[in-house]
């Protein structure tokens, strides 16, 4: 593999907080140019296809570790007042942590991508709602050019 700058990876945890933040802000904005619409339209195509080979292996983590029923679909507790969200229901003692362990590692896994950058002006019109774009610091961590002051030593 060619000599990848650190910048050009980015985590799949990276890429879901990405996508969603990118959600957040199309779906909390009055009103975007199409060009910057389009651009993160592009972006999301992208993540979308990084999700889904991820979610494959997902499944297959899941298959290994977890029983399955009839239909061969992973088997879930029942919920109670306790517990109301169902879990899954695992082959064995260890295969729990041997397959939160390996969610771990695949949600760390490195993705060498490249994403088009872009200058903060473009989105400096748009008006931000905090509340509805938590991860807004994802957008401008990844996507924007970062501005460069030029300095002098006098």
């Amino acid at each position: 593999m060619k000599n990848v700058k650190e910048k050009e990876a980015i985590t799949n945890a990276d890429c879901n907080v990405l996508g969603h933040a990118i959600a957040d802000l199309i779906n909390s904005v009055p009103k975007m140019s199409v060009n910057t619409l389009i651009y993160f339209k592009k972006i999301q195509k992208k993540l979308d296809v990084i999700g889904k080979l991820t979610f494959k292996e997902q499944e297959r983590i899941i298959k290994s570790h977890v029983k399955t029923g009839k239909e061969g679909k992973p088997m879930l507790t029942e919920p109670t007042e306790e517990n109301p969200q169902p879990e899954y229901i695992y082959k064995s003692d260890d295969s729990r942590q041997k397959a939160e362990a390996e969610m771990k590692a695949l949600f760390g896994k490195k993705i060498i991508t490249k994403f088009e950058k872009i200058n903060p002006s473009v989105i400096g019109g748009l008006e931000i709602n905090p509340a509805r774009n938590q991860r807004f610091s994802a957008i401008m961590e990844m996507l924007l050019e970062e501005e460069v002051e030029e300095m002098k030593v006098v």
